[in-house]
């Protein structure tokens, strides 16, 4: 069987290729079984969404992808195999160790070509059209949606884009989460980290909440994180979070991205890949404009790191 990136059809990767390198890893064949399923639903929940609904949808991942193979394929591409292959039930494997990154990085490298292929001729063309099945949640956070979508445009062009063109454009934000009263406070600073350690696919456990609700307390003013997916690979999860950010005021730093209640910034391309085990380490204020390089020049003096 030939498994290169051009010649690899979409079926045979779900139906060779995953299972075989899945069962190299020792993962039983119920298991393997399950993580194949789960990406071909995926992959058709997320190709049923509208362009500006899959643009959306990738866009948390992309200072995750800025650095994986193929190096040649569009960083969309990269983006999509995060949102359907990555960010599946094959995320709760690596968790444990049962799936390393070596298999990781393979897998997503074969998924690459195929589904890009796949996705040109089954995506729908729709401009707009509503997320459903396992991406149907995220549409309950519009404040998220919306400044997704402006990350997705800002990645375009780098620089500033504007979430919506005046104020009614701009969803109201929710209610003030009822968790943040049991919230203790922490030290004050402008920045927080914030990183997980657990199964990405989980919900929101009380460390992260505990970090994300600072900025309801008015303990930080911006978190930084060196992704989004650092909060959760799973899309609704994630909406959530960030919803939660952005309707109390917070603002989100990544390795890429500057996301704010009324604006989002992007470095120029290329983009620098995201390290979640040394988050700061790759920072940088290269490409970055005015306001977004001053606040990771801050973080990085902040944390007595050369600028």
């Amino acid at each position: 069987m030939s498994t290169g990136r051009r010649t690899l059809t979409w079926p045979l990767f779900l139906s060779t290729a995953l299972p075989d390198i899945l069962a190299e890893a020792n993962v039983d064949q119920a298991r393997i079984a399950a993580v194949v399923r789960d990406v071909e639903q995926r992959a058709t929940d997320y190709a049923g969404g509208g362009k500006s609904e899959r643009r959306l949808l990738r866009a948390p991942f992309l200072d995750d992808v800025a650095s994986f193979d193929p190096e040649e394929a569009p960083i969309g591409s990269r983006a999509d195999v995060a949102v359907v292959v990555r960010n599946s039930e094959l995320e709760r494997f690596h968790s444990m160790g049962s799936v390393g990154d070596d298999e990781i990085a393979t897998i997503t490298y074969l998924a690459t070509g195929a589904l890009n292929q796949w996705l040109r001729e089954n995506a729908d063309r729709s401009e707009h059209k509503p997320l459903h099945g396992v991406f149907a949640g995220v549409s309950e956070f519009p404040r998220a949606c919306a400044a997704l979508t402006a990350m997705a445009l800002a990645a375009e062009v780098g620089g500033r884009k504007a979430i919506g063109r005046d104020r009614n454009q701009v969803p109201a934000p929710l209610a003030r989460d009822p968790h943040v009263d049991r919230v203790s406070q922490g030290e004050e600073d402008t920045f927080q980290l914030v990183a997980t350690v657990r199964c990405g696919l989980d919900p929101i456990d009380s460390d992260l909440e505990r970090a994300l609700s600072r900025v309801a307390g008015g303990d930080a003013d911006l978190l930084f994180t060196s992704s989004l997916s650092r909060y959760s690979r799973n899309s609704v999860h994630l909406a959530q979070a960030l919803e939660f950010v952005l309707s109390n005021g917070g603002s989100v730093l990544t390795s890429n991205f500057l996301v704010r209640p009324r604006e989002v910034f992007s470095r120029r391309a290329p983009l620098i890949g995201s390290n979640s085990a040394e988050p700061l380490s790759n920072l940088s204020t290269d490409r970055l404009s005015g306001l977004h390089a001053r606040h990771v020049r801050d973080l990085l003096r902040q944390h007595g790191m050369q600028v």
